[in-house]
């Protein structure tokens, strides 16, 4: 006969165990969320509004459409879009090329970075530390002379 308080007790030990993990890893994720959108408020909206000033001097009219994780450039001339140049935020677990389940004690591989979308699907991501006001007018810079000339 088998001793069902041991399984009972076994599994009641490891869902425990599990529910903690799952705590300490949603703690994880909302640090970084914290982490992306500050990033958004500052440096990526204060670019932002620089490059609209510049451009608005040159008969542009640019939209700004700022979200809690994201934020979106877009460039009108004569009425039509021109360019649109979008920064995400988004946490990975570093060096991943998919999403693995995140253990204990591996919170410093875990990292929030910038996604930059361009026109034509273009994508890139940086880590945030890596990414400066001056970082994000020049990237926006090189993507706009790329897609008007």
């Amino acid at each position: 006969m088998s001793n069902w308080r041991e399984k009972l007790r076994s599994m009641v030990e490891e869902s425990s165990q599990s529910r903690s993990e799952q705590l300490a890893a949603q703690e994880r994720v909302e640090k970084r969320r914290e982490e992306i959108r500050q990033f958004i408020q500052d440096p990526v909206l204060p670019a932002f509004e620089d490059i609209k000033e510049e451009l608005e001097k040159y008969g542009r009219v640019v939209e700004i459409t700022p979200g809690k994780y994201k934020a979106r450039l877009v460039v009108y001339l004569n009425d039509a879009e021109e360019f649109s140049y979008v920064i995400r935020g988004d946490a990975a677990h570093h060096m991943s090329f998919a999403w693995p389940v995140i253990r204990p004690g591996e919170e410093d591989n875990e990292v929030a970075r910038a996604e930059i979308q361009r026109p034509g699907g273009l994508k890139r991501a940086f880590r945030l530390e890596e990414f400066t006001r001056e970082g994000i007018i020049e990237d926006f810079l090189a993507g706009y002379k790329n897609w008007v000339q």
